[in-house]
């Protein structure tokens, strides 16, 4: 049998510079605000809904999050299946249904 000499990576997470994230760890670390509705998570919710052109927009920490939320928001009862959910709720969103 052959030994890999290197790893071959399936997926490989894509980082930004170093030193832009570290700028923005700064901001972050000023403002003492490490939750969910600082100031850099209104900024990026703000960018979001103009580039999506959206009236309203949530932004959650996971997918868990935001299908347990859109489940108590449509008020579904009984056994709910998150994966026809969550392929119902892209459906919608790809034709413009918010």
């Amino acid at each position: 049998m052959n030994k890999v000499s290197s790893p071959l990576y399936v997926t490989r997470p894509l980082m930004p510079k170093i030193d832009d994230y570290t700028s923005n760890l700064h901001a972050i670390w000023e403002s003492k605000w490490l939750s969910n509705g600082g100031r850099q998570h209104q900024e990026l919710e703000k960018s979001i809904k103009s580039f999506i052109s959206a009236s309203n927009i949530s932004l959650f920490n996971n997918g868990t999050i935001a299908l347990m939320t859109a489940i108590q928001s449509l008020r579904l009862q009984g056994e709910v299946s998150l994966l026809l959910l969550r392929f119902q709720l892209q459906h919608m969103y790809s034709h413009g249904i918010t």
